[in-house]
């Protein structure tokens, strides 16, 4: 699969956890969220929430792992268990275990979640780990569903035009390319697919063009103003 994309079903979810301190050192942020849990001794499920969704992003996934099946564990109700399935569905795309991934993303489905966020990450994910392993007639309809709960959201459209364009199905891939870029301009993984495929495929070239051009005006805005923004944030850090 492409290179654009080694945790593409990840970069669009917001997770339900609080952040950590920028400013606290892995150790301290660690405690702190330990402590946490020490304290909530009645109902320990938020701070383990917190705490495995830290050590995933700190790429501590054994412990990541530990705590959100310690969580699963402890709870009954079918819509949070679908959400830690969800999450281990991610962290195990960390590993680059996307048949496993596929695996917790089909259990969570399994449980028929109701909450619209759940159930989009699940249907989408699932998409992601299924083109990931070149099984992209499976991955389609998964990549449907997941824009039909969520069609303003911008990931299941680039992973629809991905597995599009592994089934060769190339000028309906490019379109939802351009969808995911016009909706998210703020991620340019899909114009960088659309580009890739483009280039590939010079028949469509001229049908997308103009397309072509608009996504890439909208990340390179996008682009500069994040530029703006790290740069006037380090002047702020050095002036103290």
């Amino acid at each position: 699969m492409s290179k654009r994309d080694p945790q593409g079903s990840n970069a669009e979810t917001k997770d339900r956890s609080e952040d950590p301190h920028t400013e606290m050192t892995f150790e301290e942020s660690e405690q702190q969220l330990l402590g946490r849990l020490e304290a909530a001794k009645d109902d320990p499920r938020a701070a383990m929430w917190n705490l495995a969704y830290f050590y995933k992003r700190a790429g501590k996934l054994d412990r990541a792992f530990q705590y959100f099946n310690k969580l699963f564990e402890s709870v009954e109700n079918k819509e949070p268990q679908a959400q830690i399935l969800m999450a281990l569905g991610q962290t195990t795309e960390m590993t680059r275990d996307f048949e496993l991934a596929a695996e917790f993303y089909r259990q969570g489905l399994a449980l028929g979640p109701k909450d619209p966020f759940t159930c989009y990450y699940l249907h989408n994910n699932l998409g992601f780990s299924l083109n990931q392993l070149g099984r992209f007639e499976e991955a389609e309809p998964h990549c449907w569903q997941a824009i039909e709960i969520a069609p303003r959201r911008h990931n299941a459209y680039k992973n629809l035009g991905i597995a599009l364009t592994g089934l060769g199905r190339h000028q309906e891939a490019a379109e939802f390319f351009v969808r995911a870029t016009q909706r998210n301009p703020w991620d340019g993984r899909a114009l960088g697919h659309l580009e890739d495929l483009l280039e590939e495929h010079a028949e469509l070239q001229q049908r997308f063009s103009e397309a072509l051009q608009e996504c890439r005006r909208a990340v390179a805005k996008i682009e500069a103003l994040q530029e703006r923004i790290a740069a006037e944030n380090a002047k702020r850090k050095l002036d103290g």
